[in-house]
């Protein structure tokens, strides 16, 4: 009987996945047919700011021509300048949003950092400054953005496609050394005159002077992190899923417009004579196009990663409206969201809801517990079964009981009359001679006979 009951179980627990199969596929295509309305929106912000950055990189330039040409020259490179400052913010604060990655996400930001600073000496030293000590030392400083940015490139290059958990290695932190000491030279060439060199009787400028060999060495070890982040770039993008090629494009313009702005060729002054601008914009451009590729990691996607998760869950607002669902979950009203918050509510006899409180809102999610219940209504057959199996045992065990203490009692009968049967035959004989007996004396004296037999 058991065994047929298990198999009609399996049947309908077979046709109850078949069911719960074609309406999750029918719901999948009911909703790739509405797409919800938020994630239309997310994606018009997503290209809204697309847009916007492309325009304030126009409108940059324009106030870098209109400068050129106009006597309120400080006031157009002064907005340009707050232009670029203002978008490498809004990139530090969308890295900060969107990379997963702790270290990662750190050092992109120490990155637009760098940017931010390098604008903003750059503006001090042209627009500000009054002295030519400042201004030199101003000039100087430029270095430190353009020794630490290919030194945190070459760390990010390292840190792509890495779990979040990944711990840069030790010996990377060492690259700090040699950028340090190398800030430090530039920084100290009043001193030494090592990195670059000025005529004797001139004004110390950066419209008069010659590289030294202190130049070189800063030079040449821009070019080895510059190199060895790109090699790193090359080789983690050709692992990538999406096999993109944009990182490798973006550092491959970027180095071409070094060497034709290094050139000297008159065109690239006219468009691009701002390095600081087209190299910031380039490494913005690199590192986006790494994000695209999915060589950094994001908090992207998480919405259709929900949607085709197999585990039926809901996430809703504080007032239980739905905002994000699963395929597979089920529909609810706001009454069995709102019990589910005291504890697991029970649907349809097999499914389980369960609510936890989040940051805005609430996380609902199903679980089933029909092969729980089919355990629990075994157990339950096998008490039943054990329970007459015990009363079963306990009648026969009180039978078993009875037998053994007539059996006993028998025994002890028979014994005793196997003890008592020669007295008993006296006492009979001594009685019949008693009964016939006439002589008073005789008679006396059988009686105390039988008197002393019954008492031995």
């Amino acid at each position: 009987m058991s065994a047929v009951m298990q198999k009609v179980r399996q049947k309908q627990q077979k046709q109850r996945k078949q069911k719960q199969q074609k309406q999750r596929k029918q719901k999948q295509q009911k909703q790739r047919k509405q797409q919800p309305q938020e994630q239309i929106q997310q994606k018009k912000q997503r290209n809204w700011n697309q847009v916007i950055f492309v325009g304030l990189v126009i409108a940059a330039l324009l106030c870098r021509i209109v400068g050129k040409v106009s006597p309120r020259y400080l006031f157009w490179g002064i907005l340009r300048t707050l232009i670029y400052i203002g978008l490498y913010i809004g990139w530090g604060i969308s890295i900060h949003k969107r990379v997963v990655q702790k270290a990662a996400k750190n050092t992109l930001i120490f990155i637009s950092g760098l940017m931010i600073f390098w604008f903003i000496v750059r503006s001090i030293k042209y627009f500000f400054a009054m002295d030519v000590n400042v201004e030199r030392y101003l000039w100087y400083s430029y270095y430190l953005p353009m020794l630490f940015i290919p030194q945190a490139a070459v760390q990010t290059a390292v840190l792509l496609g890495q779990p979040e958990e990944y711990i840069l290695p030790k010996w990377l932190k060492l690259l700090y050394v040699p950028t340090t000491l190398c800030f430090l030279l530039v920084l100290s060439n009043d001193f030494h005159q090592c990195v670059f060199s000025f005529a004797a009787g001139e004004v110390w400028t950066d419209k008069g002077y010659s590289y030294a060999w202190g130049y070189y060495t800063v030079l040449l070890w821009e070019v080895v992190c510059a190199v060895a982040a790109f090699a790193l770039m090359v080789y983690k993008c050709r692992l990538s899923q999406r096999k993109k090629y944009l990182p490798v494009i973006g550092i491959g313009i970027s180095i071409l417009y070094a060497i034709i702005y290094a050139s000297g060729a008159e065109w690239m002054q006219v468009i691009g004579g701002d390095i600081t601008a087209a190299l910031c914009l380039m490494f913005v451009c690199i590192f986006e196009s790494c994000i695209y590729c999915g060589l950094i990691q994001t908090n992207t996607g998480y919405e259709e990663l929900f949607e085709v998760c197999t585990m039926g869950a809901q996430i809703t607002d504080r007032n239980y409206c739905v905002r994000y669902t699963s395929a597979n979950a089920m529909e609810l009203s706001e009454a069995v969201m709102r019990e589910a918050e005291k504890g697991g509510v029970v649907v349809d006899k097999k499914t389980l809801i369960q609510n936890r409180p989040i940051q805005g809102g609430h996380i609902l999610w199903q679980e089933d517990i029909e092969y729980i219940i089919m355990l629990l209504e075994r157990m339950e057959e096998n008490r039943k079964t054990i329970e007459e199996s015990n009363c079963l045992e306990q009648e026969n065990y009180q039978t078993k009981a009875k037998i053994n203490m007539l059996r006993e009692k028998n025994r002890l009968y028979d014994k005793l009359q196997t003890q008592t049967a020669g007295q008993i035959g006296l006492l009979n004989e001594l009685l019949s001679r008693y009964e016939t007996e006439e002589d008073l004396v005789k008679s006396r004296r059988l009686l105390a006979k039988i008197s002393v037999s019954c008492l031995s």
